[in-house]
Parts: structure tokens; sequence; C-alpha cells
């Protein structure tokens, strides 16, 4: 999983959680890339004659940094950090543009669970209650889909709360 937020939350949102994780895909694929960053450091570490050098994570390798302005600390020698910010900004840039989507999802979900509850006979939680049970979802989307990188969550948090996606 994709840090999803649990069976009866997930059967909720899943319409929010949906485009939450589309806008998040290139954490995920970031996500997945310094894994394997890590697992060649780690072969090359351990003495591994067997590490292939053609494998996908070889191209960071090459070439230092990339140029970058040596004041990041995660900037190591395969230039990972320069290919986060460029990650990290286009998620905070989808963010502010999808604003809407997300809020049109969230509330869609609101009033179709809203309209299950009255089908089954049940009492409806107060609108407020829900979508801040939303949010929370929202958020664990982002965590899990963010929380490998420190700065990536913190960034992409902040920017939902600046847009009042959560809040």
């Amino acid at each position: 999983g994709s840090g999803s937020g649990g069976g009866a939350a997930d059967k909720i949102w899943w319409r929010t959680g949906l485009v939450i994780r589309a806008l998040l895909n290139p954490a995920a694929k970031e996500r997945a890339r310094f894994r394997r960053a890590v697992a060649n450091a780690r072969d090359r570490a351990s003495g591994g004659m067997d590490v292939d050098e053609n494998r996908e994570g070889s191209a960071m390798d090459e070439g230092g940094n990339g140029g970058g302005t040596g004041d990041n600390d995660n900037v190591g020698e395969s230039g990972v950090a320069l290919e986060s910010a460029d990650v990290l900004t286009d998620i905070c840039d989808v963010v502010g543009r999808y604003r809407p989507v997300v809020l049109a999802t969230l509330a869609r979900d609101v009033q179709v669970h809203e309209e299950n509850m009255d089908l089954r006979g049940e009492v409806k939680k107060d609108e407020g209650d829900m979508l801040l049970m939303g949010e929370v979802y929202i958020l664990r989307q982002v965590e899990g889909m963010a929380s490998y990188s420190a700065i990536m969550l913190e960034s992409i948090v902040n920017r939902m709360i600046r847009n009042r996606i959560v809040g």
C-alpha cells in the first residue's frame, strides 16, 4: 500500500484517495528511485561484485550532484536531491492547481456517505465532522506516499494547508 487510511475509511473516501494518490504519484516514483539508489549503494558498500552498473538507477551516479548549489545536506554523489526538488516543486504546483478537484471530490464523498446513511436509516454525522475525517484521510494518504522524506512530507502538508485543502 500507499498509506491508505484503512478499510472503512477507504470505502468512504475512495474518490478523494484516488485523486490524492494521482496528484502524489511523482512522490511514489521518487520513493522507488530512492530505494533503488539505496540498494545500489548498499550493494557497492558490501563489495558486491554482481552489481549491474547498467541498472536504471546508475544514471544518477554519473557527474556528481549535477551542478547543485551545495546548500542541501541531502545532495550526495548520486544527485538525488536535485531530482527531488523538481518533483516537490511539481507536486506543490499541482496541489494548488487541482485544489477545486480535491475539494469537489471530498464533498462528493461526504454526500454519498450521507445518502448511504439515509438509506440504511442510520444517524448521520455532522458535516463538519465528516469533512474533518476527510482531511485526516488526505493527510494519511500524504504521509503514506511522502514520509520517505521529511522535507517532501512537510512541504506537501504546508502546501495543502496554504491552499485550504486541510486545515
